[in-house]
């Protein structure tokens, strides 16, 4: 393996430690607060996020809110191990439901912070530096 494979791969991985962190801290309100599981899987399997069969299970818990979300949430997790960009489309999905908005835009701000922020600025008295 090359050098710049070796750090791609460990890059991947930082990001995909960050990315369940930033689940993981918002995990506690998700799990009390989330509405309309059933509607935000159905959003989430068109997205991608999630399999049918995750789906299915999600509709079957039905009346169980409680454990609908639970089944959700545990899925989002995995796909967020395969693919740590995949927390990006959660909270976007979440930011279409009236009740999960707050939800979603504070998981989405966490993400941009964390993951959109390569720049920063650096001012000193004789020029303005961007470092990445």
């Amino acid at each position: 393996m090359n050098e710049n494979a070796v750090a791609d791969k460990l890059d991947q991985k930082k990001h995909k430690a960050k990315a369940i962190d930033i689940f993981n801290t918002h995990h506690p309100l998700l799990s009390q607060s989330l509405s309309d599981p059933l509607s935000v899987a159905i959003m989430l399997q068109k997205e991608g996020v999630i399999t049918g069969q995750v789906l299915a299970s999600v509709e079957s818990a039905s009346p169980s809110v409680s454990i609908q979300r639970e089944i959700l949430l545990a899925a989002i997790i995995v796909a967020i191990h395969s693919k740590y960009s995949l927390l990006q489309t959660f909270a976007s999905v979440l930011c279409k439901f009236t009740g999960n908005i707050k939800l979603g835009t504070t998981i989405q701000r966490d993400y941009d912070k964390t993951f959109n922020d390569n720049t920063q600025m650096i001012l000193d008295d004789e020029s303005i530096s961007i470092e990445y």
